[in-house]
């Protein structure tokens, strides 16, 4: 498990640009953060999200306005695929809930961005973690395909 977690470390380091990374990291910025781009507002995509959670019976655990309200910050999660992640430890709380969003606009063009969820597997190599981060996969990115549409 430590080295799984001194891997996510080095690349939050390298990504912040931090000088003291010589190492590169093993997973590039698409294989962590799945991004999606949309012809809706904002505020439209951020709806988007919500209706489909609730559409979903999925648990919307909430929202923050971030960069002085340019950047959603949405946090979701499949209940039922996370319901026996806690047989890992009680330590897993810190990495609920499963999905983590930001909805922005770049360049003109309004975007979502969702850490994909094997960074779940990468913090914790216990098999219900896997099978949380495994089994959200499809939804997630159905979801993103879905509400950007």
């Amino acid at each position: 498990m430590l080295g799984t977690f001194k891997k996510f470390v080095l690349i939050a380091a390298c990504s912040a640009g931090l000088s003291a990374c010589t190492t590169t990291p093993t997973f590039t910025r698409d294989e962590l953060f799945v991004t999606r781009s949309s012809t809706k507002s904002p505020a439209d995509l951020h709806q988007a999200v919500r209706d489909y959670v609730k559409q979903q019976s999925w648990l919307y655990v909430g929202d923050n306005k971030l960069k002085n309200g340019e950047v959603t910050q949405v946090r979701i999660c499949i209940p039922k695929i996370a319901s026996n992640v806690w047989s890992a430890g009680m330590h897993v709380a810190a990495i609920m809930p499963c999905g983590h969003m930001g909805i922005y606009q770049e360049g003109g063009v309004t975007k979502v961005t969702m850490l994909h969820p094997r960074f779940l597997g990468m913090l914790d190599p216990h098999p219900e973690v896997q099978k949380v981060a495994e089994d959200s996969t499809g939804p997630f990115l159905t979801m993103l395909n879905d509400i950007t549409k």
